[in-house]
């Protein structure tokens, strides 16, 4: 039960971090927080989770909306525009996702 809050707690926290549209709605027990508007979790993912024991653990690849604009990196080598894209990403990230930083930290810290 405590990974099914958990992933509850991620799904929607990822709602709130991503501007939702309207606000997020729950319906009956086994339904995920999910908006109406931007965010979308793949049926596939519904499903699992729908069955998940409190033991198991899923992957999933999460695509946030603030992405790092990369067509100004520039570099002589290829070396150097490796580094930007580096700086550009890390610095979109901290820019955009400290909360979600904190709370992947809090949960990791927790098991």
């Amino acid at each position: 039960m405590k990974k099914i809050f958990s992933i509850l707690l991620v799904v929607s926290f990822f709602i709130a971090v991503l501007g939702a549209r309207q606000p997020a709605q729950a319906s009956s027990p086994g339904n995920y927080l999910v908006d109406s508007g931007m965010t979308q979790i793949d049926p596939g993912i519904q499903v699992s989770l729908a069955s998940a024991q409190p033991s198991d653990m899923l992957t999933v690849i999460v695509k946030l909306r603030q992405q790092a604009d990369l067509s100004r990196v520039n570099g002589a080598s290829h070396a150097a525009r490796l580094q930007g894209v580096i700086r550009a990403l890390q610095a979109t990230a901290e820019a955009t996702q400290g909360r979600l930083s904190g709370l992947l930290k809090a949960h990791q810290a927790q098991g």
